[in-house]
């Protein structure tokens, strides 16, 4: 609701309903760059410039994150795995 509310221009319910969201899942960085958004538009600029930070942090920790689990991925060796035997299907 944060979004519609932040398009709609009302900055006010926008900023509430991303503050409940954040709340709920503080690691979602699309709610806290809305947020920053939001709360640029009401010209609180250091409140927006603390969302964008938190954001930018929590993405960066999502990058490495994915890097690692690619990293680690690479590093297994190469399991051969069976084929699946084929099946036709019943004729009637």
């Amino acid at each position: 609701m944060g979004i519609v509310y932040q398009e709609t221009g009302d900055s006010a319910r926008a900023a509430h309903e991303l503050e409940e969201t954040i709340k709920l899942e503080p690691d979602g960085v699309n709610a806290h760059f809305r947020l920053g958004q939001v709360y640029r538009s009401m010209g609180k600029k250091d409140e927006s410039k603390a969302e964008f930070a938190k954001a930018s942090l929590l993405n960066k920790k999502t990058d490495d994150s994915l890097h690692k689990r690619i990293e680690d991925a690479n590093a297994r060796p190469d399991r051969k795995t069976e084929a699946a035997p084929q099946t036709t299907p019943d004729k009637p």
